[in-house]
């Protein structure tokens, strides 16, 4: 009834009509705090559904973490058993060293460089003393 009387009167003194200026204020007033509760719940509405995607994508990420868990797994026990096959298969006089790089070469001489890397070494120590 108060609200009514102000708006009545305005201000100012006793007058009998509307004061248009702060029954506009007062409405726009009312209907911003409206659209600003509405959009809040529209905005939770959306963190929600944000908040829901998220959490299925995060199940779907688990899904296919633990899939490559046990491909690897997988895969690693086969590398052991290709191994231990090929430790088993092995022949008798050839050293290991022939099946991984291909060269039957004399495995007890070092490389020329390597030797060559001696000698460097060698000089280098005895130029220092």
């Amino acid at each position: 009834m108060l609200l009514l009387k102000i708006l009545m009167t305005g201000l100012g003194p006793h007058r009998p009509r509307v004061d248009l200026g702060l029954l506009l204020g007062s409405v726009g007033l009312i209907a911003t705090g409206i659209s600003l509760y509405s959009a809040g719940t529209r905005g939770q509405a959306a963190l929600r559904v944000e908040l829901a995607d998220l959490n299925v994508r995060q199940a779907d990420q688990k899904n296919d973490h633990e899939e490559l868990q046990k491909a690897l797994a997988q895969v690693s026990a086969r590398v052991t058993a290709l191994e231990q096959e090929a430790a088993a298969r092995q022949l008798p006089g050839i050293p290991p060293d022939v099946f991984e790089t291909g060269s039957v070469a004399d495995h007890d001489a070092p490389p020329p460089v390597a030797k060559r890397l001696q000698r460097a070494k060698r000089k280098g120590a005895r130029s220092a003393e």
